[in-house]
């Protein structure tokens, strides 16, 4: 029964949304942006990723290792074995043992210990080196299950990591990549720099990857006209290098990518873009409180405008209860149009997600242009991923 269900509405649905789309005049952005593209989504799921076993065994000696010193790290600290994964023995250490303020969750008041609670902890208290620890020894873990035991599709005597794409998952427009429909694989939007070493191209090819570096930085300087970020990108210098040498006190060339003090400039620029709070920030980079009110406030005195371009991201939305991008996709604001009408607010919380819905969704919109051109014109390129702001070909 539940399948003829499914049978039977699934077109009237899709009538319905043809209708609306045809009626908002946005049926031909749909055709561009969404179902254009099946053909290459279709292929990167067809495709894979072919697993090189030697770097494989490789990395997850090292993840093993890693994960191993960790946990020795935290026993001789705190004088005992814990299970970094059990809730009540990180309950134990933290709110009785360490008597750090206690977090609950939001939805049911009981207490946590989940990741983001640890997070604002550690950012609140930075000289507690068991919440370091714990969170570490946790992430190394989590890669491990992500990707190295990993159910691989096998073929002949080869591996293939598999994985299903889903162009409509996301209110900006991004792809989302899931496990395969036989529940194998991985989401390999996740797959960590390192562990791509992992898979190799198909034998007489190479990887090629295309990045839109410091893509929505570059879109949010061009919607909000702001003369520091597109004078700095009239240069050479790499935004993130140039804020990270003002905090850090050395030369924009010394600031290396992926290094902290680069990964935390990084975290500042697109804080401050999308309307982040400091206390926010201070998790999400693992940096103090302190640290992420100052190095917003400095941010923030270079780049005047972007404050007045959310000022006008919030008048459109109260004027027309719609935002447009550039290239044409449409947003309809049912929530804050809901909250207009029952309370007369427009909070801030919808705000910073209206904000942050226009960069996030003219980058991908803009890399799949290109990728879609690709793949019409060049029948050599095969093709595995998107990742929002770039492709693996």
């Amino acid at each position: 029964i539940y399948n003829c269900k499914d049978m039977v509405v699934t077109p009237k649905v899709t009538a319905g949304v043809t209708k609306d789309l045809k009626e908002r005049n946005l049926y031909g952005v749909y055709q561009k942006r969404t179902n254009a593209l099946l053909g290459v989504a279709l292929e990167m799921q067809r495709q894979k990723l072919k697993l090189n076993r030697d770097w494989h065994g490789t990395l997850a000696s090292y993840l093993a290792s890693e994960r191993s010193a960790r946990h020795i790290d935290l026993t001789n600290l705190i004088g005992y074995e814990i299970n970094v994964k059990s809730t009540a023995e990180v309950g134990e250490l933290l709110y009785t043992k360490l008597r750090l303020p206690i977090k609950t969750k939001r939805a049911t008041g009981n207490q946590t210990t989940e990741e983001n609670a640890l997070k604002e902890l550690r950012a609140t208290y930075p000289d507690i080196a068991e919440l370091n620890l714990i969170l570490k020894e946790r992430h190394l873990r989590t890669k491990e299950s992500n990707n190295i035991n990993v159910a691989f599709d096998k073929v002949g005597d080869d591996l293939y990591l598999a994985s299903m794409p889903n162009l409509g998952a996301t209110k900006s427009g991004r792809w989302a990549f899931t496990k395969s429909a036989k529940w194998r694989g991985a989401n390999i939007h996740t797959i960590p720099k390192v562990m791509r070493l992992m898979y190799e191209p198909p034998p007489g090819s190479v990887f090629w990857q295309r990045d839109l570096s410091q893509a929505e930085v570059r879109i949010v300087a061009w919607l909000a006209n702001c003369k520091f970020l597109l004078d700095v990108f009239a240069g050479t210098v790499k935004i993130h290098k140039i804020v990270g040498a003002a905090k850090f006190n050395k030369k924009p060339e010394e600031i290396e990518s992926d290094s902290i003090e680069y990964d935390v400039s990084k975290s500042v620029v697109h804080a401050f873009d999308y309307m982040m709070r400091y206390k926010r920030l201070a998790i999400e980079a693992n940096i103090s409180m302190k640290m992420a009110q100052e190095v917003l406030t400095a941010y923030g005195g270079k780049v005047p405008e972007i404050p007045e371009w959310h000022k006008s991201i919030k008048a459109q939305v109260l004027k027309n209860g719609t935002l447009t991008t550039p290239m044409g996709r449409t947003r309809i604001c049912y929530r804050s149009r809901g909250m207009l009408a029952n309370t007369g607010q427009y909070s801030e919380d919808h705000l910073r997600d209206h904000v942050s819905w226009i960069p996030q969704s003219i980058v991908p919109d803009l890399l799949n242009e290109g990728m879609l051109k690709l793949w019409k014109e060049c029948d050599y390129v095969s093709w595995h991923q998107q990742g929002h702001d770039s492709y693996l070909a």
